[in-house]
């Protein structure tokens, strides 16, 4: 049974704005010039937004909310979802 969540307008504003940080970064500094993209640097890319992404869940998230007791629960939703 899914959990009633406590999400305000500022938690979804925060979160449209770092999408459109971490896309302008991806699409406007990362990928000025358009090439095609063999498997090395695709794979690069892959980790890295992959690690940005298990180091929020697991340094920045605890040390910014309180309440933040679902790591296991973060991890997995993370991995099977994307």
């Amino acid at each position: 049974m899914l959990a009633a969540a406590d999400i305000s307008a500022t938690h979804w504003i925060v979160f449209v704005v770092a999408v459109l940080i971490f896309l302008g970064l991806d699409l406007g500094i990362f990928h000025r010039q358009a090439h095609v993209v063999g498997f090395r640097e695709a794979f690069l890319w892959t980790a890295i937004w992959f690690l940005t992404a298990m180091g929020f869940g697991m340094f920045l998230a605890p040390a910014l909310f309180r309440d933040w007791h679902s790591q296991q629960s973060y991890d997995s939703r993370w991995i099977t979802c994307s």
